[in-house]
């Protein structure tokens, strides 16, 4: 939805596997700017900026919806995480509470912490799930975590959140990073 799909595109470099993008993960960058990804080696599909001034989002979209992307770890012979119709959102803040206690100090004023993002950051990531389900139908907008959303760093490497492959291969809807299984990071957070 409106996406730049020039500035960080790397689907030339990287082209992925085809994919019909039918669940979504999301990522927090723990960052507060766009992140380099490698030059597109740990990139997802779309990596969402929060846009204080205007109140709103920007958006980039690093692969189209119908190829794979490359933001979550995947280990030889376990489940496919990158490849399994997922589609990954990386929302620029951080989910980490002493980050942000640092960037404040710093006197950092505009930036996310996911936990308390504010409602018109919180739209901005529902349109691009909305604008998704326009693409594939037959993807849900629902949580989709067996065992919930926890608050970082209590989701954070093999914890009560993380699915088991058998769960990933069937879960649908919406996760985040801390559900993914062969992965430590606990982010988004709740």
């Amino acid at each position: 939805p409106k996406a730049d799909s020039k500035t960080q595109n790397f689907s030339k470099k990287y082209s992925g596997s085809s994919m019909k993008s039918t669940r979504v993960l999301l990522h927090s960058t723990e960052t507060r700017g766009w992140p380099g990804y490698g030059g597109g080696a740990s990139a997802p599909h779309m990596t969402i900026m929060p846009d204080f001034k205007n109140q709103k989002v920007i958006v980039r979209q690093h692969f189209p919806a119908n190829r794979n992307s490359r933001a979550l770890r995947n280990l030889s012979g376990g489940v496919e995480t990158n490849t399994l119709n997922i589609f990954q959102i990386e929302m620029i803040g951080t989910c980490d509470a002493p980050t942000r206690d640092k960037w404040k100090k710093s006197g950092h004023k505009n930036f996310i912490f996911m936990p308390d993002a504010p409602d018109w950051y919180i739209k901005g990531v529902a349109d691009v799930l909305v604008w998704l389900k326009t693409v594939y139908p037959e993807f849900e907008i629902r949580d989709g975590a067996p065992r919930g959303w926890g608050r970082y760093p209590s989701t954070y490497g093999n914890s009560k959140y993380r699915m088991s492959g058998s769960e990933w291969s069937k879960f649908k809807g919406v996760v985040g990073h801390s559900h993914a299984p062969e992965n430590s990071h606990g982010d988004p957070s709740d």
